[in-house]
């Protein structure tokens, strides 16, 4: 397994669990520069990522996110 995709799994593993993912939380989790792409390849899989918007402190970024089901 390649490095990108380890840590691709790791992040999957991440939202499974519950959390919500920056880009910043993810090159510090994971060192994964490249989180849209990940996002993408995750989606092309069938995960269904969701993103939201974010302001904070005058700055907008997007979250990702597994919408949990009851």
């Amino acid at each position: 397994m390649s490095d990108k995709v380890a840590k691709r799994r790791k992040m999957l593993q991440a939202l499974l669990s519950g959390d919500c993912l920056s880009k910043q939380d993810c090159l510090k989790k994971f060192r994964l520069w490249n989180v849209g792409g990940a996002v993408f390849s995750l989606r092309q899989e069938g995960w269904p990522i969701q993103t939201r918007m974010v302001e904070k402190r005058n700055e907008k970024f997007a979250e990702y996110y597994i919408e949990r089901t009851a």
